[in-house]
């Protein structure tokens, strides 16, 4: 008998809201729940992400920039909001 090996992977995001504004992955690590939500965006897509903190807008910064996206973010009561511009 022979074990087979199997990969688990996170497949959550947040909630995407399509064309929000109207506009003309790299292997080796699980991605997260941002990192998931940032893949499936198109340019005038956006998300809340629940944190309010200073932090999470870095957060969204970053996990844009190793996608290779332009984001636009507004930090609102509920968290923020972020939008895909390019």
């Amino acid at each position: 008998m022979s074990k087979t090996k199997t990969k688990k992977t996170n497949n959550e995001t947040y909630t995407i809201s399509r064309n929000t504004i109207k506009a003309s992955g790299q292997p080796g690590r699980k991605p997260s729940r941002l990192g998931n939500t940032m893949r499936m965006l198109n340019i005038g897509d956006g998300f809340m992400y629940p944190y309010t903190s200073k932090a999470a807008t870095f957060n969204i910064r970053r996990a844009a920039r190793s996608y290779g996206l332009e984001m636009t973010t507004k930090r609102t009561e509920k968290g923020v909001f972020a939008v895909r511009c390019a």
